[in-house]
């Protein structure tokens, strides 16, 4: 189930992604390249970093390292096709909570990313026989609730691709509180890449809104 659910995250997540670059007139070349870029950073960079965290004690994916690999993907062909780079931006920071959520499910199937001890309302028992919060459960209903309210959005023409994507990663610093590494840690590897990923988002839209105003002038 874990990975059917990771193989299918990414078929739905790339899939919608491509399917609304196409639908806003992006041409089928430019959107096979992102979507095999992407794809190849997305399995890259969600092993990596886990390996590189555990150092070489474990291995396996990390959605966090995951959501990274996608944002860099579209950013690299962004400046490859800068014509195109709202709608490369939109649609796939939009299918972001989409990926996360599916494979979330095949994480709570698994018993891997357990939640911190919980004795109350929705517990779950974990892989060691201990209570614990659903922390997986949660983030698959919280991301898939944004993935459709970022469609609400997207169709009434008011999408902002940074925004969105500094949202979810506000989002799941909040839901990573709930995770079972909060026991030992107060702030996670997770956390930190996630504030790295809002901090990268604000000096990109900041360098990307100077070039649009000298091709202005």
């Amino acid at each position: 189930m874990y990975s059917l659910m990771i193989g299918l995250s990414l078929l739905l997540g790339i899939g919608s992604a491509a399917f609304r670059c196409y639908v806003k007139k992006v041409p089928w070349r430019y959107i096979v390249y992102l979507a095999i870029l992407v794809m190849a950073l997305v399995i890259y960079l969600s092993f990596s970093v886990t390996i590189i965290s555990t150092r070489g004690k474990s291995y396996g994916l990390n959605g966090t390292g995951g959501a990274m690999g996608l944002i860099l993907g579209v950013i690299i062909m962004s400046f490859i096709t800068p014509k195109y780079r709202k709608i490369y931006a939109d649609s796939f920071f939009m299918a972001l909570p989409l990926m996360y959520g599916i494979g979330k499910i095949g994480c709570a199937y698994a018993g891997c990313c357990a939640g911190i001890p919980y004795n109350g309302i929705f517990k779950v028992t974990g892989i060691d026989g201990k209570e614990v919060f659903p922390i997986q459960i949660l983030e698959v209903i919280v991301f898939i609730a944004l993935f459709i309210l970022s469609v609400i959005i997207d169709r009434r023409g008011k999408f902002d691709s940074p925004i969105a994507a500094s949202a979810y990663a506000l989002v799941k610093i909040v839901l990573d509180f709930g995770r079972d590494t909060h026991v030992e840690h107060l702030i996670t590897r997770n956390q930190v890449m996630c504030a790295v990923i809002v901090f990268l988002f604000i000096i990109y839209e900041f360098v990307q809104t100077r070039v649009d105003r000298k091709r202005i002038l």
